[in-house]
């Protein structure tokens, strides 16, 4: 009677050495340098585009001074007033949305607000003037003191000011 051999099943060993491979050799790579950084937002020239300047927080007061900012500039940090902010930069640097200056597109970024609420919201503002508060924004057809509760802490209701 002829023998039959048995075929070992080599995908697991395999496996196990091509893991313990990568985690060994993990340890020699570098590690990435994470850098904390300051922002500042600069008014866009003629009334273009503000834009978002980065600063190494390791950066000396040399690289940091006027000379390298351009005049205007703000900080942005968490603590900065919602009227500074533009909608466009709110959700990046996790700050209140500005309703009140907020666009159909920077509206629709808020849980539960597509197009046609969006543009409920600013039919409403400029029928009935800035929103002042949650018990303005719940007077918006569409919207009820459920999503209000929600939204409240994504919102400031600050008056529209001019845009950088």
């Amino acid at each position: 009677m002829a023998e039959e051999r048995a075929e070992r099943d080599y995908r697991v060993p395999v496996l196990l050495l091509l893991g313990v491979l990568i985690l060994a050799f993990s340890s020699f790579s570098p590690e990435p340098e994470h850098q904390a950084s300051l922002y500042y937002l600069v008014p866009g020239q003629d009334g273009g585009k503000a834009e978002i300047l980065r600063v190494p927080k390791g950066a000396s007061q040399e690289q940091v001074s006027q000379a390298t900012l351009p005049p205007g500039a703000l900080a942005i940090s968490p603590d900065m007033s919602c009227d500074a902010a533009p909608p466009e930069i709110t959700q990046l640097f996790n700050l209140p949305l500005p309703v009140n200056q907020a666009d159909q597109e920077s509206l629709m970024l808020l849980p539960g607000i597509g197009p046609k609420l969006a543009a409920r919201i600013i039919a409403f503002r400029e029928e009935q003037g800035p929103i002042t508060g949650p018990d303005d924004f719940i007077r918006v057809k569409g919207i009820g003191p459920k999503l209000t509760a929600r939204l409240s802490p994504l919102l400031c209701f600050a008056p529209a000011e001019k845009k950088l």
